[in-house]
């Protein structure tokens, strides 16, 4: 194989070759190599060459392997979230209905044990329904034509309730026309204005302000906001799963919509990362590849 792309004739000078292939050997063992050469022409025909062969195959069972020890602790978090789920609605209903038994009776215990039990129970099942939904971004598996004017205009409309209620002015105008998985990047959107929404600075109306630009190899995308902004400390702690930010405490989540935000970001070959100042805003950048 790399015989054959060496001896091909090329119109160029000079030749960059980058090959990963397999090879049976005589064993019978396949193994798996790389080459990384240089090959100068000259009247199109091969003059000199130079470069390296690895043997990678160490490296590509480590890979398959690890892609597989994901695969299995992913599809163990959706059957884990779902068969939780199930009892932990028969608790909730039960709390529920035990909550307006005793609804006239405020100040008993009974029916400030049932709230608590109610609201324990529910902030679990928020818990379990964000590990469930982060367990189900499973990278691409087609690709789209997506509009994202029209993916932020569906979002606006999806998170409407609390957009009036907060008074937020969003602005978004002539954004990118991308290939990608129309419903991670819908939800990388949503998670990323309702963030800003979320962490809004009080007595303040929100505005969150969309913007995208197509570079060479990349579009890059920008979300800012006028909120609370986040700490120096942070910034590179909450992409991560359960991670989140000191002044988060009294905001509900647990830190999985910034992990999702990077997980979709990831599988389209692109990066994401936020500038911010605390008191001030935060501007959350990312890129998707071409």
């Amino acid at each position: 194989k790399t015989t054959d792309k060496l001896f091909k004739p090329f119109n160029k000078q000079t030749e960059r070759i980058d090959l990963d292939y397999r090879v049976k050997t005589s064993n019978p063992e396949v193994r798996h190599i790389q080459v990384n050469a240089v090959v100068k022409y000259k009247n199109k025909k091969p003059a000199k060459s130079h470069g390296i062969i690895i043997d990678i195959t160490a490296q590509k069972e480590n890979e398959i392997e690890l892609y597989e020890k994901n695969q299995e602790l992913e599809q163990f978090a959706r059957i884990v979230s779902h068969d939780l789920l199930t009892p932990l609605n028969s608790v909730i209903g039960f709390a529920d209905l035990l909550k307006e038994k005793f609804a006239s009776l405020p100040q008993s215990r009974e029916f400030q044990y049932t709230n608590k039990i109610l609201e324990s129970s529910t902030r679990m099942k928020t818990l379990i329904t964000e590990l469930l939904e982060y367990s189900h971004i499973d990278g691409i598996k087609k690709l789209e034509r997506i509009e994202c004017n029209e993916i932020v205009e569906e979002v606006v409309t999806d998170l409407d309730s609390i957009v009036k209620k907060t008074d937020c002015k969003i602005k978004y105008d002539s954004l990118p026309v991308i290939e990608g998985c129309r419903i991670n990047i819908s939800r990388l959107f949503e998670n990323l204005i309702s963030n800003s929404i979320k962490f809004r600075k009080q007595n303040s109306t929100p505005e969150i302000v969309i913007k995208g630009r197509e570079s060479a190899n990349f579009f890059e995308f920008s979300v800012e906001d006028n909120g609370t902004g986040i700490g120096e400390d942070d910034i590179n702690e909450i992409f991560k799963v359960f991670k989140r930010a000191e002044n988060s405490e009294k905001v509900a989540g647990y830190g999985i919509g910034l992990a999702a935000c990077k997980k979709i970001v990831n599988d389209h070959g692109g990066d994401i990362w936020v500038i911010s100042t605390q008191g001030k805003g935060s501007t959350f950048y990312f890129t998707i590849k071409k």
